[in-house]
Protein backbone atom coordinates (compact mmCIF):
# COMPACT_ATOMS: atom_id res chain seq x y z
CA UNK A 1 0.00 0.00 0.00
CA UNK A 2 0.82 3.64 -0.98
CA UNK A 3 0.91 6.20 1.60
CA UNK A 4 -0.68 9.23 0.73
CA UNK A 5 -1.50 11.60 3.06
CA UNK A 6 -0.42 11.78 6.59
CA UNK A 7 -0.55 14.75 9.37
CA UNK A 8 2.82 13.76 10.84
CA UNK A 9 5.69 16.32 9.70
CA UNK A 10 7.76 14.85 6.78
CA UNK A 11 11.24 16.11 5.65
CA UNK A 12 14.05 15.70 2.94
CA UNK A 13 17.22 17.03 2.48
CA UNK A 14 17.20 17.23 -1.43
CA UNK A 15 16.22 20.87 -1.20
CA UNK A 16 18.57 23.53 -2.21
CA UNK A 17 20.34 26.11 -0.08
CA UNK A 18 17.60 28.10 1.38
CA UNK A 19 17.31 32.01 3.33
CA UNK A 20 14.64 31.35 5.25
CA UNK A 21 12.43 28.13 6.35
CA UNK A 22 8.55 29.01 7.03
CA UNK A 23 5.40 27.20 7.48
CA UNK A 24 3.39 27.56 4.33
CA UNK A 25 -0.40 26.46 3.38
CA UNK A 26 -0.97 25.39 -0.34
CA UNK A 27 -2.81 27.50 -2.77
CA UNK A 28 -2.73 25.75 -6.11
CA UNK A 29 -1.29 22.66 -7.64
CA UNK A 30 0.69 22.77 -10.95
CA UNK A 31 3.80 22.21 -12.17
CA UNK A 32 4.97 23.57 -9.43
CA UNK A 33 3.47 24.38 -5.68
CA UNK A 34 1.78 27.82 -5.57
CA UNK A 35 2.12 28.51 -1.30
CA UNK A 36 1.46 31.24 0.53
CA UNK A 37 3.62 32.12 3.70
CA UNK A 38 2.16 31.29 6.98
CA UNK A 39 4.36 32.51 9.14
CA UNK A 40 5.49 35.86 10.57
CA UNK A 41 7.13 37.32 7.41
CA UNK A 42 5.95 40.58 6.87
CA UNK A 43 5.21 40.54 3.10
CA UNK A 44 3.21 36.97 3.48
CA UNK A 45 4.37 36.43 -0.32
CA UNK A 46 3.09 33.80 -2.68
CA UNK A 47 6.04 32.03 -4.60
CA UNK A 48 5.84 28.61 -6.42
CA UNK A 49 7.60 25.90 -4.99
CA UNK A 50 8.87 22.26 -5.93
CA UNK A 51 8.07 19.03 -3.79
CA UNK A 52 11.03 18.08 -2.16
CA UNK A 53 11.01 14.54 -2.05
CA UNK A 54 8.53 13.40 0.85
CA UNK A 55 7.75 9.70 0.68
CA UNK A 56 4.36 8.92 0.28
CA UNK A 57 3.02 12.35 0.10
CA UNK A 58 0.59 13.72 -2.34
CA UNK A 59 -0.21 17.71 -2.25
CA UNK A 60 -3.73 19.08 -2.16
CA UNK A 61 -4.92 22.54 -1.85
CA UNK A 62 -4.92 23.67 2.15
CA UNK A 63 -2.19 21.43 2.97
CA UNK A 64 -0.14 22.97 5.91
CA UNK A 65 3.51 22.75 5.04
CA UNK A 66 7.18 23.40 5.97
CA UNK A 67 8.99 25.43 3.15
CA UNK A 68 12.68 26.45 2.22
CA UNK A 69 12.41 29.82 0.63
CA UNK A 70 15.37 30.23 -1.66
CA UNK A 71 16.92 32.68 -3.56
CA UNK A 72 16.67 30.82 -6.88
CA UNK A 73 14.45 28.18 -6.06
CA UNK A 74 12.12 27.11 -3.02
CA UNK A 75 10.92 23.73 -1.58
CA UNK A 76 8.09 21.69 0.26
CA UNK A 77 10.15 20.06 2.67
CA UNK A 78 7.81 18.56 4.94
CA UNK A 79 3.99 18.38 6.15
CA UNK A 80 2.24 19.78 9.09
CA UNK A 81 -1.14 19.15 8.59
CA UNK A 82 -3.08 17.57 5.32
CA UNK A 83 -6.03 19.50 4.63
CA UNK A 84 -7.55 15.99 3.23
CA UNK A 85 -7.71 13.20 5.44
CA UNK A 86 -4.87 10.55 5.51
CA UNK A 87 -5.41 8.09 2.49
CA UNK A 88 -3.47 4.25 1.69
CA UNK A 89 -3.26 3.52 -1.84
CA UNK A 90 -4.09 0.41 -3.34
CA UNK A 91 -2.41 -0.83 -6.86
CA UNK A 92 -6.46 -1.53 -7.84
CA UNK A 93 -7.22 2.16 -7.14
CA UNK A 94 -8.83 1.60 -3.89
CA UNK A 95 -8.09 3.81 -1.02
CA UNK A 96 -8.63 3.50 2.41
CA UNK A 97 -9.20 7.37 4.50
CA UNK A 98 -8.80 8.39 7.84
CA UNK A 99 -11.03 11.46 8.59
CA UNK A 100 -11.22 12.30 11.73
CA UNK A 101 -12.37 8.95 14.45
CA UNK A 102 -13.90 7.31 11.27
CA UNK A 103 -11.15 5.10 9.20
CA UNK A 104 -13.12 4.29 5.23
CA UNK A 105 -12.17 2.34 2.50
CA UNK A 106 -13.32 2.53 -0.83
CA UNK A 107 -12.85 1.41 -4.65
CA UNK A 108 -11.31 3.29 -7.15
CA UNK A 109 -14.68 4.81 -7.78
CA UNK A 110 -15.14 6.10 -4.22
CA UNK A 111 -17.68 3.56 -3.39
CA UNK A 112 -17.89 2.76 0.53
CA UNK A 113 -16.48 -0.69 1.36
CA UNK A 114 -15.76 -0.69 4.41
CA UNK A 115 -16.38 2.34 7.33
CA UNK A 116 -15.64 2.00 11.16
CA UNK A 117 -16.46 4.88 13.59
CA UNK A 118 -16.93 4.66 16.84
CA UNK A 119 -17.15 1.00 17.85
CA UNK A 120 -19.77 0.70 14.53
CA UNK A 121 -18.64 -1.20 11.28
CA UNK A 122 -20.04 -1.47 8.08
CA UNK A 123 -19.46 -3.88 5.03
CA UNK A 124 -20.42 -2.78 1.08
CA UNK A 125 -20.14 -4.58 -2.08
CA UNK A 126 -21.90 -1.56 -4.13
CA UNK A 127 -21.63 -3.77 -7.34
CA UNK A 128 -20.75 -7.45 -6.87
CA UNK A 129 -21.12 -10.06 -4.13
CA UNK A 130 -20.17 -10.33 -0.41
CA UNK A 131 -18.37 -12.98 0.64
CA UNK A 132 -17.88 -14.72 4.11
CA UNK A 133 -15.73 -17.63 3.51
CA UNK A 134 -14.00 -19.68 5.71
CA UNK A 135 -12.64 -22.94 4.14
CA UNK A 136 -10.62 -24.32 7.59
CA UNK A 137 -13.05 -23.24 9.69
CA UNK A 138 -15.95 -21.93 10.91
CA UNK A 139 -18.08 -18.75 10.27
CA UNK A 140 -19.02 -17.13 13.30
CA UNK A 141 -21.40 -14.04 13.48
CA UNK A 142 -22.44 -12.96 17.27
CA UNK A 143 -24.90 -9.78 18.32
CA UNK A 144 -25.68 -9.18 21.69
CA UNK A 145 -29.01 -7.40 20.57
CA UNK A 146 -30.79 -8.09 17.72
CA UNK A 147 -29.54 -9.94 14.47
CA UNK A 148 -31.57 -8.80 11.29
CA UNK A 149 -31.70 -10.26 7.85
CA UNK A 150 -33.21 -8.46 5.15
CA UNK A 151 -32.97 -9.54 1.20
CA UNK A 152 -34.60 -8.04 -2.11
CA UNK A 153 -35.32 -11.54 -3.55
CA UNK A 154 -34.68 -15.10 -2.17
CA UNK A 155 -32.55 -16.33 1.05
CA UNK A 156 -31.28 -19.54 0.40
CA UNK A 157 -30.08 -21.91 3.41
CA UNK A 158 -27.78 -25.07 2.81
CA UNK A 159 -26.08 -27.19 5.42
CA UNK A 160 -24.62 -30.45 4.62
CA UNK A 161 -25.68 -31.65 8.33
CA UNK A 162 -27.90 -30.19 10.21
CA UNK A 163 -29.72 -26.68 10.69
CA UNK A 164 -31.24 -25.81 14.01
CA UNK A 165 -32.37 -22.75 15.19
CA UNK A 166 -32.78 -22.53 19.42
CA UNK A 167 -34.44 -20.05 21.68
CA UNK A 168 -33.41 -20.58 25.43
CA UNK A 169 -36.14 -20.40 27.43
CA UNK A 170 -37.15 -17.48 29.93
CA UNK A 171 -36.20 -17.76 34.09
CA UNK A 172 -39.63 -19.13 34.89
CA UNK A 173 -39.56 -21.83 32.14
CA UNK A 174 -36.79 -24.70 31.31
CA UNK A 175 -38.37 -25.67 27.91
CA UNK A 176 -36.26 -24.47 24.39
CA UNK A 177 -38.16 -24.11 21.68
CA UNK A 178 -36.18 -25.34 18.61
CA UNK A 179 -36.23 -25.79 14.92
CA UNK A 180 -34.32 -28.70 13.78
CA UNK A 181 -33.69 -30.14 10.11
CA UNK A 182 -31.72 -32.89 9.03
CA UNK A 183 -31.47 -34.90 5.85
CA UNK A 184 -34.35 -37.45 7.08
CA UNK A 185 -35.99 -35.45 9.66
CA UNK A 186 -37.55 -31.96 10.46
CA UNK A 187 -38.40 -31.34 13.96
CA UNK A 188 -40.14 -28.68 16.03
CA UNK A 189 -39.79 -28.29 19.63
CA UNK A 190 -42.30 -25.75 21.81
CA UNK A 191 -43.99 -25.01 24.40
CA UNK A 192 -46.66 -23.28 22.14
CA UNK A 193 -46.90 -23.52 18.48
CA UNK A 194 -49.83 -21.46 16.72
CA UNK A 195 -50.30 -21.10 12.50
CA UNK A 196 -52.50 -18.88 10.73
CA UNK A 197 -52.86 -19.10 7.52
CA UNK A 198 -55.47 -18.56 4.88
CA UNK A 199 -54.63 -21.69 2.88
CA UNK A 200 -52.83 -24.82 3.96
CA UNK A 201 -52.13 -28.22 3.03
CA UNK A 202 -50.56 -31.28 4.30
CA UNK A 203 -49.81 -34.17 1.90
CA UNK A 204 -48.09 -37.64 3.21
CA UNK A 205 -48.14 -40.75 3.05
CA UNK A 206 -48.81 -41.40 6.87
CA UNK A 207 -49.41 -38.97 9.76
CA UNK A 208 -49.84 -40.03 13.56
CA UNK A 209 -51.51 -37.38 15.86
CA UNK A 210 -51.04 -37.77 19.93
CA UNK A 211 -52.53 -35.06 22.13
CA UNK A 212 -54.25 -35.19 25.32
CA UNK A 213 -56.29 -32.92 23.80
CA UNK A 214 -57.79 -31.58 20.65
CA UNK A 215 -60.46 -28.96 19.84
CA UNK A 216 -61.51 -28.61 16.27
CA UNK A 217 -63.61 -25.62 15.30
CA UNK A 218 -65.00 -25.09 11.70
CA UNK A 219 -67.17 -24.18 9.79
CA UNK A 220 -67.55 -26.79 7.15
CA UNK A 221 -66.01 -30.01 7.82
CA UNK A 222 -65.48 -32.68 5.39
CA UNK A 223 -63.96 -36.25 5.42
CA UNK A 224 -62.92 -38.57 2.83
CA UNK A 225 -61.59 -41.63 3.78
CA UNK A 226 -61.60 -45.37 2.47
CA UNK A 227 -61.85 -46.40 5.99
CA UNK A 228 -62.52 -45.01 8.98
CA UNK A 229 -62.09 -46.74 12.42
CA UNK A 230 -62.66 -44.73 15.77
CA UNK A 231 -61.75 -46.19 19.40
CA UNK A 232 -62.76 -44.64 22.43
CA UNK A 233 -63.91 -44.82 25.95
CA UNK A 234 -66.99 -42.33 25.53
CA UNK A 235 -68.13 -41.10 22.78
CA UNK A 236 -70.51 -38.13 22.95
CA UNK A 237 -72.10 -36.32 19.75
CA UNK A 238 -74.23 -33.60 20.19
CA UNK A 239 -75.79 -31.70 16.95
CA UNK A 240 -79.61 -29.84 16.24
CA UNK A 241 -80.03 -32.19 12.88
CA UNK A 242 -78.32 -35.44 12.25
CA UNK A 243 -78.18 -37.22 8.58
CA UNK A 244 -76.44 -40.60 7.96
CA UNK A 245 -76.96 -42.54 4.54
CA UNK A 246 -75.41 -46.04 4.35
CA UNK A 247 -75.81 -47.57 0.64
CA UNK A 248 -75.66 -50.90 1.77
CA UNK A 249 -75.32 -51.92 5.21
CA UNK A 250 -75.52 -50.09 8.57
CA UNK A 251 -74.82 -52.07 11.63
CA UNK A 252 -74.78 -51.41 15.90
CA UNK A 253 -73.39 -53.72 17.71
CA UNK A 254 -73.96 -52.86 21.39
CA UNK A 255 -73.98 -54.75 25.09
CA UNK A 256 -77.46 -52.52 25.73
CA UNK A 257 -78.93 -49.95 23.37
CA UNK A 258 -81.31 -47.45 24.52
CA UNK A 259 -83.04 -44.67 22.10
CA UNK A 260 -84.69 -41.39 23.57
CA UNK A 261 -86.61 -39.96 21.55
CA UNK A 262 -88.70 -36.06 22.73
CA UNK A 263 -91.48 -36.29 20.10
CA UNK A 264 -91.97 -39.12 17.44
CA UNK A 265 -90.12 -42.05 16.20
CA UNK A 266 -90.90 -43.00 12.70
CA UNK A 267 -89.33 -45.94 11.49
CA UNK A 268 -90.06 -46.91 7.60
CA UNK A 269 -88.84 -49.89 5.75
CA UNK A 270 -90.42 -52.18 3.15
CA UNK A 271 -89.34 -55.30 5.24
CA UNK A 272 -89.07 -55.08 9.48
CA UNK A 273 -87.79 -58.02 11.93
CA UNK A 274 -87.69 -58.02 14.99
CA UNK A 275 -86.20 -60.68 16.97
CA UNK A 276 -86.28 -61.44 20.72
CA UNK A 277 -84.66 -64.31 22.28
CA UNK A 278 -86.23 -63.24 25.65
CA UNK A 279 -89.33 -60.75 26.03
CA UNK A 280 -90.76 -58.03 23.62
CA UNK A 281 -92.87 -55.47 25.36
CA UNK A 282 -94.49 -52.57 23.94
CA UNK A 283 -95.98 -50.11 26.12
CA UNK A 284 -98.12 -47.28 25.28
CA UNK A 285 -101.57 -45.18 25.87
CA UNK A 286 -102.34 -46.77 22.58
CA UNK A 287 -100.74 -49.72 20.02
CA UNK A 288 -101.85 -49.39 16.78
CA UNK A 289 -101.48 -52.35 14.89
CA UNK A 290 -102.89 -53.00 10.88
Amino acid sequence: MKTTRSPRPRSSAAFAPSTSTEPAVIEAIGERLRVRRSGDGASRAVVDARLARIAGYTPTVGDRVIVSFGEAESYVIAVLHAAAPETLLLPDGARAELDGGRLDLRDAAGRLLVRYEDGHAEIAAPTGDLRLSAPGGRVVIESALDLALRSGRDVNIEATRRFEVATPAGADSDATTRLTLDGKRAALQAPSVEVTSKSARLATSRATLLARSITVTAESLAQKVVKYELTAERLVEKTRDSFRDASDLAQTRAGRLRTIVKDVLSMHARRSVLVSTDETSIDGKKVLLG
